[in-house]
Parts: structure tokens; sequence; C-alpha cells
């Protein structure tokens, strides 16, 4: 598991579920000048590695959670 955390203030709860939309951006001052694809890029990669990525507020931000499985080690 890889977390990372902010203290940006945190994500609207109407909009926690929208993070990962190729395109979506909270707000046009908060991303200035971003096409909104890094969310998407990076659930994309997880995804194909039978991953998952979380996200929810904790006090004064938000957390990203990347769970990526075990694999065995050829000896």
């Amino acid at each position: 598991m890889i977390s990372v955390e902010d203290a940006a203030g945190g994500i609207p709860e109407q909009d926690i579920d929208r993070v990962f939309e190729a395109g979506w951006r909270a707000s046009e001052p908060r991303t200035p000048g971003g096409a909104g694809l890094g969310l998407a890029i990076v659930q994309g990669i997880v995804t194909a590695h039978q991953g998952e990525v979380i996200v929810q507020n904790v006090p004064n931000g938000c957390r990203f959670d990347v769970l990526l499985p075990r694999r065995a080690v050829a000896v």
C-alpha cells in the first residue's frame, strides 16, 4: 500500500466519486491549465495490476491509498 495525504482542505463529498473521471476537474482555480487526466491514469495503471485506489477525506485534506496485490517471487 502507498498512501499520499495532503492538507489542501479535502474534496467536497458530492465530488469525491468523480475524482477518477477523465477530464473532470474540481474547479479552474484549483487546477489551472490541467487536463484532469492524472488520477484517471493512476487508476488505470493500478487497475491493470489488479489493484485498487481509494480516496477519502481526512482532517484538513484528503488521502489516496494505492493497494497492489503481492506477487510471488520466483526463486
